[in-house]
């Protein structure tokens, strides 16, 4: 049994309308939706007069309730707890926390109010490209991974920096005409090689050989069976 690699999400072809977001007058999401070939998965939020998160509805269209959250705040806006509900509305679980939301970063703090970790997400629709940040409380970046898409919403690039552990690298994705990944290129930010892996596949899209080539060990071969 053969291991894709991460991260490789087959999507619909481009034209193909897979995600819709709906956002209130202050740029709040009111409604995501997700377009599946048989079924569309919705989330509906609600917010307070101050812009914070109070409800999320999760169901699949068009009134089967899968999931039900709710957010409660102290005075500052920092988040108290988060509360799940079972599709009847009856609480099943309370989670204590403290987090908010500053635009797309959310920001964690301690039982004494103090900042102990950022996040940020962002996606754009334009370049194609997804990012996902971890600061520290002062906002330096920690840890960052960028992932580039090509047309057929494929990884084409996968960016990593690690300050935590002095890390830098990046990987680039060939696919075939099937969309069969053939071909991963590991390197350094100076383009110095650091790893290649070559794919290959039977008449039935089926990874039947894989090999890496890299510093230690210099060159690994791997080959599938299927029954």
């Amino acid at each position: 049994m053969s291991m894709k690699h991460s991260p490789n999400r087959k999507l619909p072809k481009k034209g193909v309308l897979t995600n819709r977001t709906t956002y209130n007058s202050l740029g709040k999401v009111l409604v995501s939706e997700m377009f599946l070939s048989n079924m569309t998965l919705k989330n509906a939020y609600e917010y307070d007069q101050f812009g914070n998160s109070i409800k999320m509805i999760a169901y699949i269209e068009p009134n089967q309730v899968t999931e039900i959250l709710g957010w409660e705040y102290d005075e500052n806006g920092h988040q108290l707890r988060t509360k799940y509900y079972n599709p009847d509305r009856a609480v099943k679980r309370i989670n204590k926390n403290a987090g908010k939301k500053e635009g797309n970063v959310k920001i964690v703090y301690n039982s004494k109010g103090e900042i102990t970790s950022k996040s940020e997400s962002l996606y754009g629709s334009i370049t194609n490209t997804h990012i996902e940040r971890l600061l520290d409380p002062k906002g330096n970046l920690q840890y960052e991974n960028k992932y580039i898409l090509n047309d057929n919403s494929f990884v084409k690039e996968w960016r990593v920096i690690d300050n935590i552990q002095n890390k830098k690298f990046i990987v680039k994705y060939t696919y075939d005409s099937a969309n069969n990944e053939i071909e991963s290129i590991k390197t350094d930010f100076n383009n110095s090689l650091i790893e290649k892996t070559i794919s290959n596949y039977d008449e039935n899209n089926l990874e039947i050989e894989k090999i890496t080539e890299s510093l230690n060990p210099s060159k690994m071969e791997f080959k599938y069976e299927y029954y």
